[in-house]
């Protein structure tokens, strides 16, 4: 086997979803140690391999959560290179970034925010294999290089935006259009945030939620990817307790989530000159429960139809 195929460059990741409180559908009655414990397990994997840790998005659940929160992340996440989501984004303006919590850890040097639609060298070490470069795509942010210098070695795209491989990972109402079957002209390999099933084609990882969430991810082991120099990503399995469920899933709960979420919109729509509408749908794009999700859509549907 060659050395570049040995050569590790970059452990790839993405949709942290750092939060204060369990989720509804974990058991867990300490969701800092869960956490925790992921975050020691990624940190372990990019020490033994030698490489940088680079993030596709949503480091946090939400972009302005507690100061327990943060530091909690100052203290225990790893050094990483990343680019920000919509949940770490105020009213998901990308040229707020720096505002919450996101632009907290990069102002104290934990976090390397990559500049969007650029690309910008990955420095770790003393590297001995191929210059590794980003072209960062946060939310929001989605155009491509127009010409490739001769002198980027290695070129990583690295895109936060819901896209699917198949039926097997496609939410129910995604469009057709958001389907990834290649990948992108001018980049050597792909890591993917926001869609939070995993899949892979040749060259590109989705890498999928960090920790196992919601009811429908009972099955769900999250894995971490490490990018090798010929280009080709390997999926590895976080070093982690067994996640803990609750016995049984409650429907009332969706109900209960939804109308708290509603309420949450209305009451947050004073001067911001948005409509109501305009919060559902914002509402929807940072709810990652597929069940909530799709009820809130249908609520959206009847509003924006009459």
């Amino acid at each position: 086997m060659s050395d570049l195929q040995t050569t590790p460059l970059a452990v790839l990741c993405s949709d942290l979803h750092l939060r204060e409180t369990t989720p509804r559908s974990r058991a867990e009655p300490d969701w800092y140690q869960v956490m925790e414990n992921h975050l020691v397990a990624l940190t372990e994997a990019a020490t033994s391999l030698k490489a940088p840790i680079i993030c596709a998005g949503d480091v946090f659940d939400k972009w302005n959560p507690s100061s327990e929160l943060v530091n909690f992340a100052m203290y225990h996440l790893p050094k990483m290179y990343a680019i920000p989501g919509q949940h770490d984004l105020r009213y998901h303006s990308y040229e707020e970034r720096h505002r919450g919590a996101y632009g907290v850890l990069c102002k104290a040097g934990i976090i390397t925010d990559l500049r969007a639609n650029e690309f910008q060298p990955i420095v770790f070490g003393n590297r001995n294999h191929p210059n590794l470069w980003a072209w960062a795509m946060p939310w929001g942010k989605y155009d491509l290089p127009d010409a490739i210098e001769t002198t980027y070695d290695f070129k990583l795209g690295v895109l936060h935006q819901y896209r699917w491989s198949n039926p097997n990972n496609k939410y129910p109402m995604a469009d057709d259009s958001s389907k990834l079957e290649s990948l992108f002209p001018g980049l050597d390999a792909l890591i993917i945030g926001d869609n939070h099933i995993p899949w892979e084609l040749p060259r590109i990882l989705n890498h999928g939620g960090f920790i196992a969430q919601n009811s429908d991810q009972r099955d769900y082991i999250p894995h971490y990817g490490v990018l090798f120099a010929d280009g080709h990503i390997e999926r590895s399995p976080y070093n982690v307790p067994e996640p803990q469920w609750v016995d049984e899933w409650v429907p009332e709960a969706i109900d209960q989530t939804i109308a708290d979420s509603l309420i949450q919109e209305l009451t947050s729509l004073e001067n911001t000159g948005d409509t109501f509408v305009d919060r559902l749908r914002l509402a929807i794009d940072l709810e990652p429960d597929f069940g909530v999700r799709r009820k809130l859509e249908d609520i959206y549907q009847k509003a924006t139809n009459g």
